[in-house]
């Protein structure tokens, strides 16, 4: 009985529904708007459900008036067809009638992402265009997406009746959930071609982004700069696939089943590269387990996405975009703290990135339901709130990195100040010897042993006791600052500076030496007159040269380090060089020293000759003096 009484009031129902029936129709006030401006079909449109309805069918009644865009899930359908389209799947049928246009004019309108997830275009019965292959029987559905525009012409009377066949098995909601927006053909693909550049623009952009990200990731081996770019990727891979794909303008052989995918994949693997991200950022923001706990589930939907059917992999995504939504929050109020706590650019940068994305993302979960917020008029703002954060995130680690360098460059410029200092005490010369660079690389036991000419020269009347000690140590410094220079000119080492004693070694032409000896008197002959113009005592020094074995090295622990010179030549040329006191000479130079320097200068296929005297002393009997204060031919 009950079931009777309810027939009964449908079929009322359908009589009175029949009785006011009146064919869908859409009237365009001011055709002339169309010229510059988009008006967006809203409806009432006929519907259909189930079948595909010949535009020409007048007798079939609609099972109800809807407005679009809006998906079928919640049309107002009998309980059998409800239920299968509060699933999203099903067929069925769109009509209206536009009125109002300029006669005999081409329109279009834009057809991706139209409809799900496959649907016809009928223009007073003609097809014009087709996206996939919609049927009756939906789960037959071939579902496709073009980029493309799709274009009718209005007849005599200035009307176009459009027809939509649309059919659903794999997307979770169903029908006509996009404006259908018509404008002048001309302008219409204007603003088509325009928004191609748009696109590419900022999907340059964000390609950039990722590669400045990955470029300094590898260049610093920093992890945050990685998961930064592959956050920049997946929000990049959305903006060039969903609404206006110019994926699929460029590659437009890409199936629908992997742009969905593509898609899909910021939902996952977005939040897990942020999380990440943060978490590399500043290690206090997430503790590094939190982190990871927080970025595991995108692994289980990763799977799920990739490796499932689509009509399930497409069930997740509502789970999916809560998963975002918690990891939005967690992070606001984790970089909220952290910015009132720290007040540094960083943390209010990032901070201020995040909550353009969550602005973004929220406009884009209210208008994918239908709800638009006024102060964006129904614009999808994501693309530009991904162009944006991506912008803010480069400027963080651009800042960081710059912090890093100006870190670096002081501590070099400290390094270079302290080495500086250091080669005061041991010339960079010396430290050649032992192959270092650095002084910080010299251990405690380094050594080397090389046959080289050695000098040594000593000053012999500086009366102290006669002397204050500042004019000791004027003196000294005098002395030093003038004869420096003449030995490393003629590419003398010091490897020992005693104050009033210095101890030199020649590695390389060991010949240079004599010239240097000589140099080195001339030297002292104008350091005299400076001396005598200042009331100090004028000052004179004897060298002894010769030729022989050199170790020099360290010695000590790893606290305290002390460099060596020792050999038996080495006391030679002191003992050499003490004896210019007791002889009165200048210059005195072993046998060894006259040898080696012939023996150079034959090599070189030049003369040499010994401008001195040979004298001999109870200690060495073969001592040659070379005691001339000017330069001799041919040294």
């Amino acid at each position: 009985m009950k079931r009777f009484f309810t027939s009964l009031l449908i079929l009322f129902s359908f009589s009175l529904f029949a009785q006011s029936y009146k064919p869908a129709e859409f009237h365009i006030n001011d055709y002339s708007v169309l010229e510059k401006s988009k008006i967006n079909i809203t409806g009432p449109w006929d519907f259909f459900w189930g079948t595909f309805v010949s535009p020409y069918d007048n007798t079939t009644l609609p099972d109800c008036q809807v407005t679009i865009p809006q998906k079928w899930n919640s049309y107002n359908l009998p309980p059998e067809a409800a239920k299968i389209a509060a699933t999203g799947k099903g067929a069925g049928t769109y009509r209206i009638t536009i009125t109002g246009l300029k006669k005999n004019t081409a329109y279009s309108f834009f057809a991706y992402d139209l409809a799900s997830t496959a649907f016809t275009v009928l223009l007073d019965g003609k097809q014009i265009y087709s996206s996939g292959k919609p049927t009756v029987n939906y789960k037959k559905t071939k579902a496709e997406q073009n980029m493309s525009l799709v274009s009718f012409k209005s007849d005599d009377q200035g009307q176009a009746k459009l027809t939509f066949y649309v059919s659903n098995k794999d997307y979770r909601k169903g029908g006509l959930w996009k404006n259908v927006a018509i404008q002048e053909d001309r302008a219409s693909k204007e603003s088509f071609n325009k928004k191609i550049a748009t696109s590419s623009l900022i999907a340059g952009i964000l390609l950039a982004v990722v590669f400045y990200c990955f470029f300094i990731s590898i260049l610093n081996k920093d992890k945050g700069s990685m998961y930064l770019g592959l956050f920049s990727l997946v929000l990049l891979l959305r903006l060039c696939s969903a609404d206006f794909s110019i994926i699929k303008y460029f590659l437009p052989l890409i199936p629908y089943s992997v742009m969905l995918r593509i898609e899909y994949t910021i939902l996952f693997f977005g939040p897990a590269a942020y999380v990440l991200y943060l978490n590399a950022l500043n290690p206090n923001i997430f503790k590094r387990l939190k982190a990871k706990f927080i970025a595991f589930p995108s692994i289980i939907f990763a799977i799920l996405a990739y490796f499932t059917p689509l009509s399930f992999a497409n069930k997740i995504i509502p789970v999916c975009e809560v998963y975002v939504a918690i990891c939005i929050i967690l992070s606001l109020f984790s970089l909220f703290i952290q910015a009132v706590r720290y007040d540094d650019f960083v943390s209010i940068c990032t901070l201020s990135s995040l909550l353009i994305i969550a602005v973004g993302f929220a406009n884009d979960l209210l208008l994918i339901n239908f709800v638009k917020i006024e102060l964006f008029k129904g614009y999808k703002i994501i693309p530009w709130c991904f162009v944006l954060y991506t912008i803010f995130q480069a400027v963080i680690l651009a800042y960081l990195e710059n912090q890093k360098q100006t870190k670096l460059e002081q501590r070099n410029s400290h390094y270079r100040v302290t080495n500086a200092a250091y080669n005061r005490y041991i010339p960079t010369e010396a430290l050649n010897l032992i192959s270092k660079k650095e002084i910080f690389e010299i251990t405690s036991e380094e050594k080397y042993v090389r046959n080289m000419m050695i000098l040594s020269a000593s000053i012999e009347n500086l009366n102290i006791e006669e002397l204050s000690n500042n004019q000791i140590f004027k003196t000294l410094n005098m002395y030093i600052e003038e004869i420096t220079p003449v030995i490393r000119n003629e590419g003398g080492v010091i490897i020992k500076n005693g104050g009033t004693n210095l101890l030199v070694v020649f590695p390389e032409n060991p010949e240079k030496a004599l010239l240097c000896a000589i140099k080195m008197q001339e030297k002292m002959k104008e350091l005299r007159l400076k001396f005598r113009e200042i009331q100090y005592p004028a000052i004179w020094i004897g060298i002894g040269i010769h030729y022989g074995t050199v170790a020099l090295g360290t010695t000590g622990s790893e606290s305290t380090i002390t460099e060596f010179e020792m050999s038996r030549d080495i006391d030679i040329t002191r003992t050499v060089e003490a004896l210019t006191k007791t002889m009165k000479k200048q210059i005195l130079v072993t046998k060894e020293g006259i040898a080696i320097a012939a023996k150079n200068y034959k090599a070189a296929g030049k003369k040499f000759e010994f401008h001195g005297n040979q004298v001999t002393t109870e200690a060495n009997k073969e001592l040659f003096a070379l005691y001339s204060s000017t330069v001799p031919e041919g040294i």
